[in-house]
């Protein structure tokens, strides 16, 4: 399932109306999960050892 873009902030808010804060956090999340994505696929070694390092319960 596509999903569109969402209307460009002037669309969709008034003076009058609140900021949509849990919007904002979703979209940063989402942005967040892809970066993090990216990053391991692009370092899948890396990442495992991080992720080894957790596992193992050792702390920096």
């Amino acid at each position: 399932m596509a999903r569109s873009s969402p209307p460009p902030p002037s669309a969709e808010r008034t003076p009058e109306s609140p900021i949509d804060v849990d919007r904002i956090d979703r979209n940063i999340r989402e942005s967040l999960r892809k970066q993090v994505i990216a990053l391991i696929d692009k370092h899948p070694e890396i990442a495992l050892a991080v992720i080894r390092g957790w596992s193992e319960g050792s702390h920096s």
